[in-house]
């Protein structure tokens, strides 16, 4: 907006106030502006920029006034009273419109001013649409992935909502999966997020995989079944980049004592070596072991050296005691069960 435009908009303004300015009232330049709320109304409507040197707002503001004088005959005091009443109360709470939380049904200017035509926040949208609203009355399995990852995002940008900038995230990286394996910098790459929403996302699914790893809701002979080593861990390792090994620690009736990382990279004999599968499993006084590792190409066809290393092992766990039960190579899709398929 110009200043002459705002002059042709002056007398809506000045009727919207003009029940709050006692006769007389009128405000120095320099108070003027000086005043932040002022400067924001300012700001909104595009006649200062957002940033710029503040002398030049100075100036472009006062330049307002004077148009605004020439144009309506009002005073210059007189026309900076009314901005000023119509941008912060000053005690009188009726006045504002264009205050910190503005008005915008009752602003003549809302049509030009880029404030109003913002998404609205989650804050501002209907209790019904609102996903921390959702969340509380209906219970998070009712929300769906971006509604989820809204409430972690908390607040979206002058064009769009948290939700929308959630539904942009995850169609970019094509699902929460993706997300979990992406870095602080690469979803900094996304408009509307930067270091505090990217470490943000990144520590709620990074919580999401460890809850997942927690070993105390397993129940008796859980993991006897390749399908269920699969839905734990699909996931966790799912998501790696990298192949990383994992043996399973289980009690005398097959529960779950505790799992242990193994190696990252590339199996080979000397990354997974029977000291590093089999001491953690004595000393926690495993009785067998299920090793589980990815393959992160997604195919889950066991490769010449997962069979070595699976056979190495089994040897090993028979001489000290330790049955090896499975083997279970999974990918974010799909599984191979070694004893299921006769290999091990």
């Amino acid at each position: 907006m110009t200043p002459q435009e705002l002059a042709r908009s002056y007398p809506l303004i000045a009727e919207r106030v003009a029940p709050f300015i006692q006769d007389g009232s009128g405000i120095a330049a320099e108070t003027f502006c000086d005043s932040h709320d002022i400067r924001r109304f300012f700001r909104r409507l595009g006649v200062i920029p957002r940033r710029g040197p503040r002398a030049a707002a100075s100036r472009t503001m006062l330049d307002a006034i004077e148009t605004i004088s020439r144009r309506t005959g009002a005073e210059g005091d007189r026309a900076r009273a009314v901005l000023a009443a119509y941008c912060k109360s000053d005690g009188q709470l009726a006045a504002a419109v264009c205050a910190r939380t503005p008005r915008c049904d009752l602003c003549p200017l809302a049509g030009q001013c880029a404030h109003a035509g913002k998404k609205p926040t989650l804050k501002q949208l209907p209790e019904t649409e609102q996903p921390r609203e959702r969340l509380i009355g209906l219970g998070e399995t009712q929300l769906t992935d971006a509604e989820l990852l809204a409430i972690v995002i908390r607040s979206g940008t002058a064009d769009v909502s948290a939700v929308e900038l959630a539904r942009t995230l995850l169609t970019r990286f094509g699902g929460l999966h993706e997300l979990a394996r992406c870095s602080p910098a690469q979803l900094c790459q996304v408009d509307g997020i930067g270091p505090a929403k990217a470490t943000g996302v990144k520590a709620a699914l990074e919580i999401a995989r460890r809850l997942d790893r927690q070993p105390g809701s397993a129940r008796r002979g859980a993991f006897l079944r390749p399908e269920a080593v699969f839905q734990r861990y699909r996931a966790r390792l799912g998501a790696e980049t990298r192949e990383t090994f994992v043996a399973l620690l289980l009690d005398v009736k097959n529960r779950l004592i505790r799992d242990v990382t193994v190696s990252q990279g590339s199996l080979t004999q000397s990354i997974v070596h029977p000291r590093e599968v089999f001491e953690p499993a004595i000393r926690d006084s495993a009785a067998s072991v299920i090793f589980v590792h990815n393959h992160p190409s997604g195919e889950t066809t066991p490769s010449r050296e997962d069979l070595d290393i699976t056979r190495r092992l089994k040897q090993t766990g028979e001489v000290i005691g330790i049955r090896v039960l499975d083997h279970v190579i999974v990918s974010r899709s799909g599984f191979t069960s070694l004893a299921n398929e006769g290999l091990l």
